[in-house]
């Protein structure tokens, strides 16, 4: 297809649509129009139609008007309806309608990132469903299920094997089970309240090990690369807590070619496919990194302090706040080491209510100090002493008296990163650049000296011709927004758009902060000019549900932002090396970790600041999402 007849499709896009139905929709937290057009399969401006004003901003507790196409409207995929239901999954779905996860989510993009009650999803019509598991009415000899249990533990409460109850149950698949499913109990079972747990410890060095009560037997496994907690403990049928105590040695992380105990029965090979269906989750632990963990001390006490800007109460009235998020995130971490026997004693300090001399005072016996967001100039006042580490989650140079990481490249490296992606394509190089970022113009200039300017006046105006005149029709235009304002991205991107059909046009930012919220500027132009910016963490697996996700939005009652999860991870690192027995500098010469979203990989120098070379490239998706190019 040309590219004007994309765009005359972009135009006949926004026209009116003619519904025969429509259904209402309450706005909750967090959504956007974009992510409602997907739950409802409809289109984007099928919502603004029907909803004036909606393209500018939707908010809370505002109700929508979402259409239904009439009959005479044509879908991608035949079929008919189903509305997905609380506590359903992809994996039960596909089975109940002969269908694999991947042809469920191939017909409703909707629910690739998860599924969602609610969600509207195209099933085959004529299709031969699985039969539903079967329904049980709760008597004599049934269990109830309960939030995380499994099958393992039900049949450990009872005093019998897993297969037995299994067998019990013919139709119920165990992959499956649904809070409030009843399921039958062999009469032999008697329920047990305390719910004993064998270990490992207590039992002998034969593949088989029978429990106390000679009821489960155990066969040894060998851990392969990448494996994780989660993964393993959901593959026994059991919750982490229960794997852990069964293998105590799994207390300081997973780490390959460990020997553990499997409940016998199990199905070593192909199995957690089947059992991770809904979300790939990762475990908010260690255990990606084995290198940290090789020489760890868990006896030492090591105290942990926080600079943050202003109080937390101040800071908490900031949604977006970065300096907030930061903390968010790492106070989870060390609560997850905490839990795992590590021991720290965390302080908070508030540097804008400290003298330099109280200040000092209170960091004077940390062993590790957070910066947490931006406050100028308050590196070079830090006195700390000799072994001590300095996390620097801010883009602000630091002061190299003391070991410090910078997990958060600069402005110059993630430029750096974009730029030399664009030298690759042999592109046009055209930068619309704020009056006020005359800084960043010059770091620009140095890595790109063939760069073209357009000059943004104070008023975030600039005239559109100095734009048009820069177009090379022949060759991709690489076109780089460097303001953080509004303004100056609506009217970048509506020049461009005019321009689409007439060239090869691709947008970029050289540091995410700078786009514009989905409430500022609808992210549909970001698609259609397939927006491009640098990103530290991996987005492919912020869209996946993890253990640290679920912690964090149980404390916080909020979804983690991008710099919560940097918090998170960055800080689990920096207390893995406080605590290696070899201290945290002779980390650095095997520091590469692969935790939850970041890749950390500290690059040597000569001096005692280390920077994280690994800068990801990702563009806007031009149907839902992002798509990672480095």
């Amino acid at each position: 297809m040309s590219k004007s007849n994309i765009f005359l499709i972009f135009l006949l896009f926004l026209g009116v649509s003619s519904y025969s139905q429509s259904v209402n929709h309450t706005v909750s937290k967090g959504e956007n129009v974009y992510r409602i057009s997907l739950k409802y399969g409809v289109s984007i401006q099928d919502i603004y139609s029907a909803n004036p004003g909606s393209e500018t901003v939707i908010k809370p507790g505002q109700i929508l008007i979402i259409p239904k196409p009439n009959s005479g409207s044509t879908q991608s995929t035949s079929g008919t309806s189903y509305v997905v239901k609380k506590g359903e999954t992809k994996y039960g779905l596909s089975k109940r309608f002969g269908l694999t996860i991947q042809e469920l989510e191939s017909r409703n993009p909707q629910i690739t990132n998860g599924l969602l009650e609610g969600h509207v999803l195209n099933v085959p019509e004529n299709s031969t469903p699985a039969p539903q598991q079967p329904v049980i009415a709760p008597g004599p000899n049934t269990h109830t299920i309960k939030k995380g249990e499994t099958m393992w533990n039900i049949s450990q409460s009872y005093g019998l094997k897993v297969q037995p109850v299994i067998d019990a149950n013919p139709g119920i698949d165990i992959n499956d089970l649904q809070i409030g499913q009843v399921i039958r109990i062999p009469e032999n079972g008697s329920l047990n309240t305390e719910n004993s747990i064998a270990s490992s410890e207590t039992g002998s060095e034969d593949d088989e090990v029978e429990d106390e009560k000679g009821n489960i037997t155990y066969q040894d496994y060998t851990i392969k690369p990448k494996e994780t907690l989660y993964g393993l403990s959901k593959r026994a049928g059991m919750t982490m807590d229960e794997f852990v105590v069964l293998n105590p040695q799994l207390k300081n992380g997973v780490t390959k070619g460990t020997v553990i105990k499997m409940p016998k029965g199990t199905t070593i090979e192909n199995s957690e496919s089947e059992i991770i269906t809904e979300v790939a989750t990762l475990e908010p632990s260690i255990e990606d990194s084995p290198s940290l963990l090789a020489d760890i001390d868990k006896s030492q006490t090591k105290e942990v302090v926080w600079l943050i800007p202003q109080s937390l109460s101040n800071l908490s009235n900031f949604k977006n706040n970065s300096a907030k998020a930061y903390f968010e995130g790492g106070h989870l971490a060390i609560n997850d080491l905490k839990s795992q026997g590590f021991s720290i004693e965390e302080t908070i300090v508030d540097v804008s209510s400290k003298t330099r001399k109280e200040l000092n005072r209170s960091i004077s016996d940390a062993d590790l100090v957070i910066l947490s967001g931006e406050m100028e100039g308050i590196s070079n006042n830090l006195e700390l002493k000799s072994d001590a580490t300095l996390l620097n989650l801010s883009s602000q140079p630091l002061s190299s008296k003391r070991l410090n990481l910078n997990p958060i490249a600069n402005f110059s490296k993630q430029a750096k990163a974009i730029l030399d992606f664009a030298d690759a394509k042999n592109a046009n190089i055209i930068v619309i650049n704020d009056s006020r970022r005359s800084r960043d113009k010059a770091i620009i200039e140095n890595l790109a000296p063939q760069a073209g300017f357009v000059k943004v006046k104070s008023n975030d105006s600039f005239k559109e011709s100095d734009l048009t005149d820069l177009l090379v029709a022949s060759r991709l235009n690489f076109v780089i927004i460097n303001s953080d304002k509004t303004s100056v991205f609506l009217n970048a991107t509506n020049s461009l758009l005019r321009q689409y059909a007439r060239n090869d046009v691709q947008l970029a930012v050289l540091n995410a902060s700078l786009i514009p919220n989905n409430d500022q500027i609808s992210d549909k132009r970001f698609r259609i000019l397939n927006l491009m910016f640098p990103s530290m963490i991996d987005l492919e697996k912020i869209t996946q549900e993890s253990g640290f996700q679920k912690q964090y939005k149980s404390e916080y009652n909020n979804n983690p932002s991008s710099y919560a999860c940097i918090g998170y991870d960055a800080s689990l690192d920096a207390l893995m090396r406080i605590f290696n027995r070899s201290g945290a500098e002779a980390t650095l010469t095997k520091s590469y970790s692969d935790l939850n979203y970041l890749q950390l990989e500290y690059e040597s120098s000569n001096n005692n600041s280390v920077f994280n070379e690994n800068i990801l490239l990702f563009k806007y998706h031009s149907d839902s999402g992002f798509e990672k190019l480095k």
